[in-house]
């Protein structure tokens, strides 16, 4: 099975440097549609030889609006899908990152030390918001039920975010033993890319040469 994960392209949030606000629509920018183009080319440049994709996204309006796209172009469907959303930032909901560090000075470090590979994410969580670990367990348990009902399909594509695509990263390296189950890695996660994954579920083998390991 191919599974393209896609982060969505620049949008009116990415623009701000403020954590996602929860119930908030930030659409895509003009400069997140120009990038659009050159993203479906890359995108549909695996079709010829894995077939059409099954095709969900996050209902998010910036996610949406990608997936409109990618689909228009090609005259295909598409669904939303809940556990495709961003991780609940807490209390950092709408607030920029500067005032993020002000306020929650530790976590600030915590952060930065992972994206540098120096901190395990299983100790990040936003205050009142969610944990990493409980973010894995949620997106796990609904990526596998949806993954095993449509079994038949092999090409599928998810139109999500940065954190959820590094979390459905950690979990597709994990089960196929390619990394340490008590370790969360992060992965630098562009917008607007589009991360194919060659994995056959039953045989337990993984293939990904844009973010390899």
């Amino acid at each position: 099975m191919l599974i393209q994960l896609i982060r969505h392209p620049q949008s009116t949030k990415n623009v701000s440097s403020y954590f996602g606000e929860i119930g908030i629509d930030y659409k895509i920018t003009a400069t997140g549609y120009n990038a659009l183009c050159s993203l479906s080319e890359d995108v549909s440049s695996f079709f010829s030889t894995n077939g059409l994709p099954t095709i969900f996204s996050c209902s998010s309006t910036r996610c949406v609006e990608t997936t409109m796209h990618l689909c228009k172009m090609f005259s295909l469907p598409f669904e939303c899908c809940d556990f495709l959303r961003g991780i609940n930032p807490g209390k950092l909901s709408g607030i920029s990152e500067k005032c993020a560090a002000e306020r929650y000075p530790e976590l600030d470090v915590e952060r930065t030390l992972h994206r540098s590979g120096n901190l395990n994410g299983y100790s990040l969580r936003f205050p009142q918001g969610e944990s990493v670990v409980d973010f894995e367990l949620y997106i796990r348990s609904n990526l596998f039920a949806l993954i095993n009902s449509i079994s038949s399909s092999r090409h599928v594509i998810f139109v999500t975010h940065s954190s959820t695509s590094i979390h459905i990263l950690n979990i597709l390296y994990k089960y196929c033993n390619l990394l340490d189950d008590e370790y969360f890695y992060y992965f630098d996660i562009p917008l607007g890319s589009n991360v194919p994954i060659y994995i056959d579920l039953q045989k337990r083998s993984l293939y990904c040469d844009t973010i390899p390991v």
